[in-house]
């Protein structure tokens, strides 16, 4: 369990090897959060911390949170967590959603039994880099926007190899 009191950023990196399934972190004044899936090797996670880049897994309350970068890069078990942070980050105004290597999508899409409050109420930037346009995806993407009614800003970058007709 990590706990603080005054973390405004958090770095936790996910390795291929970790079989790490639960985990708490207590952090009331976070309020810029990114997640990654996976890291492959020491060199990407050198350089990403040299970007000041902040990495975390799963979370409880982030009740001041208001930037989430969530980036996927392992195409297993990323929809859960992601949702998971969505609902426990009540007044988080900017998403963005990056997408490495254009993975396969999570487990198949079940829409939230309730919609997360900052969708609901607080959301006002959303950006998905190398978006796939896969079928989960898409559904994921329909979802945020039509629950995000606070939206002011909308950015969605293409992957360069995906099909615009699709």
């Amino acid at each position: 369990m990590l706990t603080s009191p005054v973390l405004f950023k958090l770095v936790v990196a996910r390795r291929d090897e970790d079989s790490l399934t639960n985990f708490t972190v207590k952090v009331p004044s976070l309020k810029i959060l990114t997640y990654k899936t996976r890291f492959h090797d020491e060199e990407e996670v050198k350089e990403e911390e040299e970007e000041e880049e902040y990495y975390i897994s799963n979370a409880i309350k982030f009740s001041r949170l208001i930037e989430l970068y969530f980036t996927i890069e392992d195409p297993v078990d990323w929809l859960e967590p992601f949702i998971c942070l969505l609902q426990n980050s009540p007044i988080l105004k900017a998403l963005t959603i990056f997408t490495i290597g254009c993975p396969p999508s999570s487990s198949s899409w079940n829409q939230p039994s309730t919609i997360p409050p900052c969708l609901s109420s607080q959301l006002e930037t959303f950006k998905w880099l190398d978006y796939g346009g896969k079928e989960d995806d898409k559904q994921l993407m329909t979802y945020i926007l039509a629950n995000s009614i606070c939206l002011k800003t909308v950015d969605i970058k293409l992957i360069p190899t995906c099909n615009i007709e699709e």
